[in-house]
């Protein structure tokens, strides 16, 4: 997992099956949610997930951070707290 700046992060789950990708999200998603107090202060967290997967998209590195980012937005689209996975039809707009 990396910070990629701001709220962003990227995380590489290598050898992960699209069986298991789902269930895997989904736990994530469940942890972030719990969070429900930082230093005595409530708070209420969602988290929105860009999925790319390699070599399914052969791009590169650069690539694929900019395919992942496209789905992430797409999530935000459709309003926010889940994941979805990129496809050469979504568009920074």
């Amino acid at each position: 997992m990396a910070r990629l700046g701001g709220d962003e992060f990227a995380l590489i789950l290598p050898d992960i099956s699209a069986e298991n990708l789902e269930g895997t999200l989904s736990r994530i998603l469940e942890m972030i949610r719990d969070i429900r107090e930082i230093e005595g202060q409530r708070i209420e967290i969602s988290g929105c997930f860009g999925i790319t997967i390699f070599p399914d998209d052969p791009a590169d590195g650069d690539g694929l951070v900019i395919h992942a980012d496209q789905a992430m937005y797409a999530v935000k689209r459709q309003g926010k707290d889940g994941w979805g996975l990129y496809n050469s039809q979504f568009s920074l707009s």
